[in-house]
Order: C-alpha cells, then structure tokens, then sequence
C-alpha cells in the first residue's frame, strides 16, 4: 500500500508535469504532414479546391488514390502543388498498378503503395504467397524507376488459413 507521503509526492510530480502539457501539445510537428485522399473523397470532385483546403488546415503532404487518376499525371501534380502541397507517395490498386508505374514517377511520387492482395487470390496462404511474389517484383520495378514500394494492408490480411 502507498504511503501518504509517497502519495504526495506522486501528486506533486504529476502536476509538475501537467504544467509542461501546453508545450508538448503546441510543438510544431518536426515532420510534414499529410493525408491520404482517400478519406476526403466525397470531395474530390473538386480537385483544386479539396488540395487548396487541405493545405490551408496545415497538411504539406497528400497520398493519391485511384480517384483523381482520372486526370494526367502532369494535370493532377499541377494542381497538387499549386495547392502548396507535395505527393511523396500514390496509391493503386492490385490488378491494375503495374500499369501505374509510370504515371506515378510522372506525378512525381517517391513511393507507390498498392492495397490488399484480390479477394480472388486472397483466398488461402498460397495466394498471398503468389501476392508476395508479385509485391517483390513490383517493388524490383519501381526501384529502377527510382520509387519504393509500399503495401497497405486491410483487415482480410489476418485472416488465418490451415496449413501456413
């Protein structure tokens, strides 16, 4: 059991350190920071003014997804950084991101990321030993271009399979 004294002198050093608490939370991030577009994309409709909002709330970084693909490379980056803001990474998914190699590198990403192995194969251990394959060869891929290569993953992913 504590002791009064030790009790107090738990007190004493928690508010001690509330005292500090403003100046933890007002910190200036020491990294830039940044979304992914996918969690605005109901308003993605407007491209240029969604980037510019972004940026005025104080994100320096955006993530695209397969949404604005529908514009050019060079369209959706101009439109990226007249907002103010940089792509250091563009998401695609499985079945087509071998074919987005080069719009990434044009969209001027350092890192393509492509999303959850295909429910088709992402049905036992060996298909998502066929998807690891085919992440390794992308990732050879977008190394030559200059890029990394990314996964992110979903909740089917954890999913447990007999015999792995």
């Amino acid at each position: 059991m504590q002791t009064r004294r030790e009790f107090l002198g738990s007190a004493a050093a928690g508010l001690a350190a509330m005292g500090f608490a403003p100046l933890a939370f007002a910190k200036t991030p020491d990294r830039p920071l940044g979304v992914q577009l996918y969690t605005v994309r109901s308003l993605m409709d407007d491209v240029a003014g969604t980037l510019k909002a972004i940026r005025k709330i104080g994100y320096s970084n955006v993530e695209t997804y397969v949404a604005e693909y529908k514009m050019s490379a060079r369209d959706l980056r101009a439109a990226i950084l007249d907002a103010g803001l940089t792509v250091p990474s563009a998401h695609f998914g499985y079945e087509d991101f071998n074919s987005r190699l080069d719009y990434a590198k044009e969209l001027g990403a350092e890192c393509v990321v492509c999303s959850m192995v295909p429910l088709t194969i992402a049905n036992s251990a060996d298909g998502y030993k066929r998807g690891a394959d085919q992440y390794n060869a992308w990732g050879a891929k977008a190394k030559t271009m200059g890029m990394k290569f990314g996964f992110h993953n979903h909740n089917v992913e954890f999913k447990e399979y007999s015999g792995s």
